[in-house]
């Protein structure tokens, strides 16, 4: 699954996505819910934008966050993420929640 999301991260900027309607600045979402405890699993294309910003728009920070953006990570770009960053957006969207749970 990490080298997908590697992949993923890499193709973002490709022209050919350029029109379409995503969240640019957030990160791909991998999972919700503690997925060692699943017994169904849902695939969906489109997370709310409510993952990654309050009622007013404004990008969620700290502890209002739930998933890393460019900006958590100090990246301008996806394609110039490293291998730490990539790190920090597979365990976070997998593990974070399970500790949650």
């Amino acid at each position: 699954m990490l080298e997908e999301l590697i992949q993923l991260l890499k193709n973002i900027e490709k022209p050919e996505y350029q029109n379409l309607d995503i969240i640019r600045w957030g990160s791909p979402i991998i999972s919700f819910g503690n997925i060692n405890n699943s017994k169904i699993a849902t695939l969906g294309i489109n997370p709310s934008n409510r993952e990654f910003v309050d009622s007013k728009g404004i990008e969620l920070t700290e502890n209002e966050r739930r998933f890393h953006t460019l900006n958590s990570l100090n990246l301008e770009k996806w394609k110039d993420a490293k291998n730490g960053n990539i790190d920090k957006l597979f365990r976070h969207n997998t593990f974070k929640q399970l500790n949650e749970i």
